[in-house]
């Protein structure tokens, strides 16, 4: 498991942090808005049945293909000779025995020459999750601006409430802005590049010039 996803908020908002708290919310709102949109803009431009992803897996995989020897079983499986291991491939149930196909879901270079010899759609084999009409789906719900206060409809049994914010105690020094490693991670060691040592940089470097 990874901090991945939360690495990528904290990046995006590391600007809107120091905000108030429905301020950082607007501006949270207010970028998955223009996120969704630029991601819907964008799949509905594409020219391609399947996800830029899966056409790049694709077009390595096909390249591969031509180079496997193909001996058909029946109608859809094969066996498949890649030029180092003979691998079996099943196109109705998607399978191959090199496992690739079963776990990306992308047809592998034995598949793809399977197809290829009986003159079946390579995109057909693809899981859905990899359509682009799929992709379009995901970002089909608009996220919409919350609009004015004064528009705002409130139930009748709505009774204002001023909440104030905790109490605490002012720590001495400046506050920390930078993010906390995860455990077990490694610090990246940043070295010269005048001297080729650590704990400084170029511009603060005092090592001699070195004349070769």
């Amino acid at each position: 498991m990874t901090s991945n996803l939360a690495e990528s908020m904290n990046a995006v908002l590391v600007h809107a942090r120091a905000l108030p708290i429905t301020t950082l919310f607007a501006n949270c709102r207010a970028l998955l808005q223009q996120s969704f949109y630029e991601r819907q803009t964008a799949a509905s431009s594409r020219g391609t049945v399947l996800t830029e992803y899966a056409e790049i897996i694709l077009k390595k995989e096909a390249e591969r293909a031509r180079y496997h020897h193909v001996r058909p079983i029946d109608r859809f499986e094969f066996k498949v000779h890649d030029g180092t291991s003979k691998v079996s491939v099943n196109l109705n149930s998607k399978t191959c025995t090199c496992k690739q196909f079963d776990y990306f879901e992308i047809p592998c270079s034995h598949a793809i020459a399977g197809a290829v010899f009986r003159n079946i759609s390579v995109h057909s084999l693809c899981s859905d999750r990899y359509q682009i009409e799929t992709l379009i789906l995901g970002y089909a719900e608009p996220v919409y601006p919350l609009g004015d206060e004064e528009d705002w409809i409130l139930p009748d049994d709505y009774v204002p409430k001023t909440i104030k914010p905790p109490k605490f105690v002012p720590c001495v020094g400046r506050h920390q802005t930078t993010r906390i490693p995860s455990a077990g991670e490694v610090r990246q060691v940043h070295k010269c590049g005048r001297c080729g040592n650590v704990g400084h940089n170029r511009r603060t470097c005092r090592q001699p010039l070195r004349i070769e």
